[in-house]
């Protein structure tokens, strides 16, 4: 997407832009329109300079869609929520979902599940900790962060420091090639 964007809107040694965000649009509308781009191209385009003002909050999976576990939960239980859900990646909290205290990955507890034979897995060690953004983040500035941090996944924050949601690299992807996304469904 950076390059994406640093190949339409060039820079000056002044460091503004010679095309604003605003120009491009319009020259992408009217490329579109003069047929010199197909509607698909040019929604690409268009959303990929949108998600340049979109927050977190806009695109995360809310709170009551969240599916978590306990760090006190039985282990079988756990098992049967990644089969069920088949995600590579579930929030652990201890006592609610306002606090969340690790991710734990798919491949960590059945590998711990297999080799220990579900005998003593201690959940707390085998989790990754959480990374956490508030909902007002811009999504242009998580892909930098979690680049940063190395992660894929971020427990969302309110405003009063409580689980708001969660968000994906992959929901960020969707939401950018979201045109992609409908036609494959």
């Amino acid at each position: 997407f950076y390059k994406l964007r640093g190949l339409m809107i060039k820079k000056s040694n002044n460091k503004m832009p010679q095309v604003t965000e605003e120009e491009l649009e319009s020259i992408i509308e009217a490329m579109e329109d003069d047929g010199v781009i197909e509607n698909d191209n040019a929604e690409l385009m268009q959303n990929a300079l949108d998600i340049n003002d979109t927050t977190v909050y806009e695109i995360m999976t809310p709170r009551v869609d969240v599916v978590a576990v306990s760090v006190d939960e039985d282990i079988e239980s756990i098992k049967n929520v990644f089969f069920e859900y088949q995600y590579s990646r579930i929030p652990v909290y201890d006592k609610d979902k306002d606090n969340m205290i690790g991710i734990l990955r798919e491949r960590d507890f059945l590998t711990a599940y297999i080799s220990q034979k579900n005998e003593n897995i201690n959940i707390r060690k085998i989790m990754s900790s959480p990374y956490f953004v508030s909902k007002s983040t811009k999504v242009d500035d998580l892909i930098k962060e979690m680049q940063e941090v190395k992660k894929h996944f971020a427990i969302v924050l309110d405003e009063y420091g409580e689980t708001a949601g969660l968000i994906t690299l992959e929901d960020i992807l969707e939401e950018m090639l979201c045109f992609f996304w409908n036609l494959r469904k």
